[in-house]
């Protein structure tokens, strides 16, 4: 089928985005089925032709695919998703375009809704329940700051809900379309195409005002999504998007018992999401992880303190279910089962987050089986249960220096049935290579092999850990932090400049070089080129053809390896201005009309310096010619005194520019003289005598 950009993906052209359904794309994606469309594009159901695989195909519309400024943002949003290794992030698999140009991008198919849709069906959500799904938020957020991304975009809409294996929410965030690392650089608020940078009910106040971000502003948008989910609405109460950017800029946030009078929140709870929502994001959480180590002490500290205090009445509380197994790019979320739902129970507690650095959810694991494990707690009842006989744990793991993975046991008793509440042990035999918690996150501290024994009372079993020295790879290292390009007037474009590219990438990395271009700016005036994909080597940068129009332009060109980090050279460029050419002496016989022209023309190349931002030099050349022609018709006697009273206040503008303010009052006096009736010539000479 010819890949063609359907008139379905232009609105107001007659057809549907359907018509685009069974297309072929780049001869490795059919579109099946249409999920939704809306401003800038369409999502559809695509079949992978090779693999089979079933994934969500976003597809720009044809007119943005031609917008260098969209495409570059869209792919920034594709690269930034597809280096986020994270089970609570939608995984991108692919970015290109079809022979034509348009533009589209493969990423995993959340078999689930939004968090938009479940809030729209089933109203505010139990605090326990909420709390579970900001967690896996705040956790994919964590890894997206640990890479130096912003979403930029965190709201209800861009996390999708699904199940995990055992029914329990798992949270996706999605749409990185507009995220970017913090060193990128700063755009406005608003693209070229009218399309606003974010959403403003969820928007920080540093972003509302256009301020450089950092991950405390997605951290500050996450906690208005979270008010939301327990309250039902924001915590302003403003009639417009207008009204509601001041009152973020100006207004503290209502509490939560303000906006949900009928339903009890602890001070603790309160406190958590006064800090959270500070207007200064110094007063924030320092990162999102602490968010939610915050967050998880004020919904689950104070429940597991209630529990302790609550009478044993002989009816079980579970507060913590049993492991489970998952390959490892399947890694679900830890979540919780709150007392009283059963609906929702059993779950899994999230263990009381680390203190030098929470991962919410595993990292980095390797290797066969691989188990994730909630934390058994069990409210202890008078009466003791079944003695455990087995545990069962995976046979093998495999982690890096510095990473890290979340073990489990199976705790089963003679009978063969599982004992979920049973209490597990973790240690490891060298714990200089290889240490474990008490929740059995295991992190990798140099290489070498331990083994971490799983036990209850004398029964255990034992995993073989092996921690390889393989190194993260860290951004490439650029030899110059910025480039200048200067085109004089009437001047040719100016050569190419290369930057040295050093660093190791790991194996098997290799690298990638674009161009990006500030909101608004001229696009497509800079191309850059990588002399190899390993290095050592070097990016070449080189002007193309340059903006017509004099001024200053800026680009970034982005050297990283493909799905790593990346670094930046900040690149100006200055298209000089030719300084405006003085009129030529006036002939020995001027035509009145002549004259009052020449006058006329002195004074707009006056103005012309201010407004084109001139150099000095130029600007003083400039004046000094409005000086010469001007003293010319001035002396020029026939002429009429109307005409040589404005060649003689235009001199006096001129000479008053120059800083020369004795000539700029004498010429002001002159014209003043011949004209005595011009009220503008009276005020000018009135304003340089110190009248007024």
């Amino acid at each position: 089928m010819a890949e063609s950009t359907p008139p379905g993906t232009e609105p107001g052209e007659g057809q549907t985005p359907e018509s685009l359904v069974g297309t072929v794309l780049a001869g490795r994606y059919r579109l099946v089925k249409l999920l939704g469309w809306g401003a800038m594009g369409a999502v559809y159901v695509g079949e992978h032709l090779k693999i089979g695989r079933r994934d969500a195909i976003k597809v720009l519309r044809g007119s943005l695919s031609r917008d260098p400024e969209t495409v570059a943002r869209f792919a920034r949003g594709a690269r930034n998703a597809s280096a986020i290794r994270h089970v609570n992030v939608c995984t991108v698999y692919d970015f290109s375009d079809t022979s034509d140009g348009l533009q589209f991008l493969a990423m995993e198919l959340v078999d689930g809704e939004s968090l938009t849709s479940l809030l729209k069906r089933e109203g505010p959500l139990p605090l326990e329940r909420a709390a579970r799904i900001a967690i896996q938020a705040a956790s994919a957020l964590e890894a997206a700051h640990d890479l130096g991304i912003v979403h930029r975009d965190m709201k209800p809409d861009n996390i999708m809900i699904t199940r995990d294996r055992d029914g329990g929410d798992l949270a996706k965030v999605v749409d990185f379309d507009i995220a970017k690392g913090s060193a990128e650089g700063e755009e406005k608020g608003v693209t070229r195409l009218g399309f606003v940078v974010g959403t403003p009910e969820y928007m920080s106040p540093e972003q509302l005002t256009g301020d450089p971000l950092d991950g405390r502003s997605d951290l500050y948008s996450l906690a208005l999504v979270f008010f939301r989910m327990i309250t039902g609405d924001l915590p302003y109460r403003s009639r417009s998007t207008q009204e509601l950017m001041v009152d973020r800029l100006t207004r503290d946030p209502m509490k939560l018992s303000e906006v949900a009078p009928g339903t009890q929140f602890s001070p603790a709870l309160q406190a958590v999401m006064d800090s959270a929502l500070a207007r200064e994001r110094e007063n924030r959480p320092a990162d999102t992880g602490q968010f939610a180590r915050e967050l998880w002490d004020a919904v689950y500290g104070e429940a597991a303190s209630s529990s302790a205090a609550a009478p044993t009445d002989g009816a079980t509380m579970v507060v913590a279910a049993g492991p489970r197994t998952a390959p490892a790019d399947e890694l679900p979320a830890t979540v919780v089962a709150p007392r009283g739902d059963p609906t929702l129970a059993p779950r899994a507690t999230p263990p009381a987050p680390k203190r030098e650095r929470p991962r919410w959810m595993p990292l980095g694991l390797a290797g066969g089986a691989v188990v994730v494990v909630g934390v058994v707690a069990v409210a202890m009842l008078s009466r003791s249960g079944p003695e455990p006989a087995e545990v069962t744990v995976p046979p093998s793991l495999e982690l890096a220096v510095g990473e890290s993975g979340r073990m489990s046991a199976t705790v089963r008793d003679a009978s063969g049935d599982v004992l979920p509440d049973a209490s597990v042990q973790w240690t490891s035999s060298s714990p200089d290579v290889a240490s474990v918690d008490a929740a059995g996150t295991v992190r990798g501290l140099q290489a070498g092999t331990t083994s971490i024994r799983a036990a209850v009372g004398s029964i255990g079993g034992v995993t073989e850990v092996t921690v390889s020295s393989m190194a993260v790879a860290e951004a490439p290292r650029l030899g110059r932090r910025s480039i200048a390009f200067t085109v004089p007037p009437g001047g040719s474009t100016p050569g190419a400049q290369s930057v040295d590219v050093t660093g190791d990438g790991g194996a098997g990395q290799t690298l990638f070089s674009n161009v990006t271009y500030p909101a608004g700016g001229a696009q497509g005036w800079l191309s850059a080129r990588l002399e190899a994909t390993s290095t050592p080597t070097a990016v070449v940068v080189e002007p193309g053809r340059p903006p017509s129009s004099p001024g200053r332009y800026t680009a970034a060109v982005v050297v990283g390896w493909d799905g790593g980090p990346a670094d930046t050279v900040q690149v100006t460029l200055d298209v000089e201005r030719a300084a405006p050419q003085p009129q030529p002496q006036p002939p020995t016989r001027l035509t009145p009309k002549q004259a009052n022209d020449q006058a006329w023309n002195q004074l707009f190349i006056l103005d012309d310096i201010v407004t084109n931002n001139l150099g000095a030099a130029q600007a003083t050349r400039a004046r000094r010619a409005v000086k010469d022609t001007t003293r010319s018709l001035w002396e020029a006697t026939y002429l009429p005194d109307s005409i040589r009273a404005r060649a003689a206040y235009a001199h006096a503008q001129a000479a008053v520019e120059l800083q020369e303010l004795d000539e700029g009052l004498d010429w002001a006096r002159r014209a003043t003289s011949a004209a005595p009736n011009d009220v503008n010539y009276r005020d000018y000479l009135r304003k340089l005598a110190g009248g007024g």
